[in-house]
């Protein structure tokens, strides 16, 4: 790329455009920080040269790499600048880039309307605007659905995005509208369509950069850490700490946090406390200068005896207490307890008094209670059926019917509040 820019004679706009874009995205990747903000600056200035298109590929690329660094506020300004500039240019299919960053800020700060408005503005324009924004984008709307309580839209969304994949043609992308369609099975609650997906997981093929919102590698390694089981905990791990090191490499600062969190979350689900409380203080030490909180919220309920004892003590307190506060109410156990370390084990639960009711709604049927119950054990809706002599479809509807009266999306935010509730005994 420097080569390129060494030779490419100015009037060459769209090869020197791409030629900083690759130079730019070499110096984040080997961390000379130093050299790529010169860089950065450099390309800018060439503009007076263009006039075109030409300042969006230095633009976006810094927007990805104040997006791994896990610095919104220099995410926000710039992804504004570039939505700006491409107003003015009239350059439409290059405006989802911007509403991609602006909507990753958004999400990122648990802003989940400004998120979902920006991510909208992408996909409502499906053949608008470039590709890998688009699934992005989806991805983004998709989350934002899931984190607002309305999965239903977000089912409704993967749906006809798959539809709109085979129209696009493309292996690729194929791919990324299952990879959704998995990312969506998983907040509902649907293991088994999830667990599909990832077995058929190619996890030989390398890791790219993981510098927009989401990445099929991260889809994969919170379904493992759902499923996990004590045959499948080595797996989970192994995937998380595969991720991890790769992040580490390319100075991808959001996502060793993420993974930290996560590995942070499977030793609490094993019981090993001791492990689990350095891991979190070192996410939330990386993610705090940032405000990344929904790295955190998005892992369940099951953080949150976890983070109650990590807002205690020195790494980021006051922004541990933050998202403490932004967790819904039936979701914050008072009192942070172990988990115990039968392995999968929702969160424990919580010995709440007279004043900390989690759960009034409409009590669980019988029925409902067994599901319940074969659910904790993480049987799959097909075993369910099989043991209680049911259909398939009646299990799952039962399951939906048990989400709705709990106020959750997913297994282990369904279980959390069974059992504080005292509707599910450990």
């Amino acid at each position: 790329a420097r080569r390129a820019l060494e030779i490419a004679p100015i009037a060459l706009s769209s090869v020197r455009r791409f030629a900083w874009l690759n130079y730019l995205a070499a110096l984040q990747l080997r961390g000379d920080f130093k050299a790529l903000q010169e860089a950065l600056h450099t390309s800018l200035l060439e503009d007076r040269f263009h006039g075109d298109a030409f300042p969006v590929s230095p633009l976006i690329t810094q927007c990805a790499v104040s997006w791994m660094s896990a610095d919104l506020a220099a995410l926000q300004q710039s992804a504004l600048h570039l939505l700006r500039l491409t107003q003015e240019r009239d350059l439409l299919n290059e405006q989802g880039w911007a509403h991609l960053y602006l909507g990753c800020v958004a999400y990122q700060r648990n802003d989940l309307a400004g998120a979902a408005q920006a991510f909208s503005a992408i996909v409502k324009r499906p053949y608008g605007t470039h590709g890998h924004a688009f699934w992005q984008g989806a991805f983004g709307l998709a989350a934002a659905h899931c984190a607002q309580g309305a999965a239903e839209q977000a089912q409704a969304l993967s749906d006809s995005l798959l539809a709109t994949a085979w129209e696009m043609g493309g292996a690729n992308v194929v791919e990324e509208a299952h990879a959704l369609r998995a990312f969506v099975a998983l907040q509902r609650g649907q293991r088994d369509e999830a667990q599909r997906w990832a077995a058929a997981y190619d996890r030989n093929q390398p890791l790219a950069p993981m510098s927009m919102f989401c990445a099929p590698a991260l889809v994969l390694a919170r379904i493992l850490l759902d499923a996990a089981t004590p045959q499948t905990v080595a797996d989970a791990e192994a995937w998380i700490l595969h991720i991890y090191h790769f992040s580490r490499e390319t100075y991808n600062v959001r996502v060793q946090s993420e993974m930290l969190a996560m590995h942070a979350l499977l030793h609490e689900m094993t019981g090993a406390r001791a492990k689990a409380l350095p891991l979190l203080e070192e996410a939330l030490t990386l993610a705090a200068p940032g405000g990344l909180e929904r790295i955190f919220l998005d892992l369940g309920a099951g953080l949150v005896p976890l983070l109650n004892e990590a807002a205690c003590r020195d790494a980021a307190p006051e922004f541990a207490r933050k998202i403490q506060q932004s967790w819904p109410p039936m979701l914050a156990p008072a009192n942070p307890r172990q988990v115990a370390p039968s392995l999968p084990p929702p969160p424990a639960p919580v010995a709440a008094g007279a004043g900390d009711r989690v759960f009034s709604g409409e009590p669980l049927t019988r029925r409902e209670q067994e599901v319940l119950t074969l659910l904790a054990q993480r049987l799959t809706a097909a075993e369910i059926a099989e043991r209680l002599v049911l259909s398939e479809n009646t299990v799952k509807r039962h399951r939906t019917n048990i989400y709705q009266k709990l106020g959750v999306n997913r297994l282990r935010d369904a279980l959390a509040v069974a059992q504080a509730a005292g509707i599910l005994k450990q």
